[in-house]
């Protein structure tokens, strides 16, 4: 059977992990903009994994069936952790100090938290085992 459910007052904007994960992705484009050019790939890869996450929680929030937006949290979190192996590289190799590299994996682990349990929630209505609404 397939899961619907109602999409009247559902807005990302008021979801706390959206309004985490901006500004998340915020901190992001800041240290990667800091890159010396030389490290443009690295950059471009930065902006783009991180920038895409509050895109997919807005995705993800504004579905009608539940596998759908369970799918885009999915993919939020991989592109978390993408983002959180390219800080550790930056780090490794110098460009951010180890506090800096800390403070926005903590970040970067709060927001996976949520997504995962957003996640958890979605498949538990797909099984039946909480109403969907």
């Amino acid at each position: 059977m397939v899961k619907i459910r109602d999409l009247n007052n559902r807005d990302y904007r008021t979801l706390l992990v959206f309004q985490k994960s901006l500004e998340w992705a915020e901190r992001i484009r800041i240290v990667a903009e800091a890159l010396p050019e030389s490290e443009w790939t690295l950059k471009k890869k930065m902006l783009k994994a991180s920038c895409k996450i509050p895109a997919l929680i807005a995705n993800g929030n504004s579905q009608f069936y539940l596998t759908i937006e369970r799918e885009a949290y999915r993919k939020a979190l991989n592109n978390a952790k993408e983002t959180q192996g390219m800080l550790k590289l930056m780090s490794d190799s110098g460009f951010i100090d180890e506090q800096e590299h800390k403070n926005i994996i903590d970040k970067t682990d709060e927001v996976g938290k949520m997504l995962n349990a957003m996640r958890k929630r979605d498949s538990a209505k797909i099984e039946g085992k909480q109403e969907v609404s």
